[in-house]
């Protein structure tokens, strides 16, 4: 209809003619600028932002996005102007402290300096400083002492606020030199399974190690430690108590911490004594969980033979042997130890 009109006007001028257009071109309005995820997050974090803006003659907008900071109000960085309305923010491990994000937007009738913009929305955005991990236990199982030739299972628990990917390193040194003996290697695994050998007896220190690839990155290095001592001892002495009023002669039948078989005795016990079973004047040791034991009265009027077991955490508990023979008034009892 205002095309008929122009053309019936343009004839009766004798020329062209264009009716002015009844209402101005209106700029765009920004209606929300959001980020993804939202504030704080840490530092090295990568930050997703959105303008939407509503324009009433559906123009072609143009977008920038400005970063500056929070305290001085300083220009960081600037996207520039093109028609995407989302703008990735790559922060870096350096980036920590409060910012100011704008948003602007214009559709070309209006602003037209490349400073300008026909609407602008701000929001304020924390980057924390990222936060090391810290060890909450690293334990052993079984706990120590144990016998040369036992397996060991180490557990490290760490945690991190960020809750980033942790790795872990194992670390088993001499504790009477510090010397490192052996390293697990940097992995995700917070477990590591240490194999003993029967040659093994000593003191160790094992240290556990981690880091979350924000702070330590080198491969000596970490976030933070935890260390514990743990001793390997070359079998367990044995103890042994006679309770009875009478010396009792015994011969054990038990296994070496170099795992051979040995029969061994004769030790006399005199009545109501304890004694370690010495061997060339050391005490005889085992890593087996039992004993075989041929016991005797002097006139071998009594006599005990059977297993002794111990339980499998050489603890030192108490295990007895009882007279078979003495009837209800049981005169005599053994107590065999194994002794730290």
């Amino acid at each position: 209809m205002i095309a008929v009109i122009g053309a019936i006007i343009g004839g009766i001028l004798n020329r062209p003619y264009i009716i002015p257009k009844l209402f101005p071109n209106s700029p765009p309005s920004l209606t929300s600028l959001s980020a993804d995820p939202e504030s704080p997050q840490p530092a090295g974090s990568t930050i997703e932002w959105t303008a939407k803006a509503l324009d009433r003659e559906n123009d072609i907008l143009v977008y920038n996005f400005i970063l500056k900071n929070a305290n001085t109000g300083s220009i960081i960085k600037k996207r520039g102007w093109n028609s995407d309305r989302d703008w990735a923010w790559v922060t870096t491990e350096s980036d920590s402290g409060n910012y100011i994000v704008e948003a602007w937007v214009k559709d070309g009738h209006h602003a037209t300096k490349v400073d300008e913009s026909d609407d602008q929305s701000s929001v304020e955005y924390t980057i924390a400083s990222n936060t090391p991990p810290s060890f909450t236990s690293l334990s052993a199982d079984p706990e120590s002492p144990q016998p040369a030739g036992s397996t060991i299972e180490w557990t490290a628990r760490a945690k991190d606020p960020e809750r980033d990917d942790l790795a872990y390193n194992f670390i088993l040194k001499d504790a009477d030199t510090g010397s490192i003996l052996k390293k697990s290697g940097w992995g995700s695994d917070r477990d590591w399974t240490w194999v003993t050998t029967d040659s093994n007896s000593g003191d160790y220190i094992v240290e556990a190690w981690v880091r979350d690839g924000h702070h330590a990155t080198q491969g000596n290095e970490w976030d933070d430690q935890s260390s514990d001592i743990y001793t390997l001892k070359n079998g367990w002495p044995i103890y042994i108590t006679n309770s009875c009023n009478k010396t009792i002669n015994v011969i054990l039948r038990y296994k070496s911490p170099a795992s051979y078989w040995i029969v061994d005795g004769i030790w006399e016990i005199e009545p109501n004594t304890s004694s370690y079973l010495n061997n060339d004047s050391d005490h005889i040791r085992t890593n087996y969980d039992s004993i075989y034991l041929y016991a005797y009265t002097f006139n071998k009027s009594i006599a005990w033979a059977g297993t002794i077991e111990f339980p499998s955490d050489f603890t030192g508990s108490a295990h007895q042997t009882e007279d078979p023979f003495a009837g209800p008034t049981k005169l005599c009892v053994l107590v065999f130890e194994s002794r730290t």
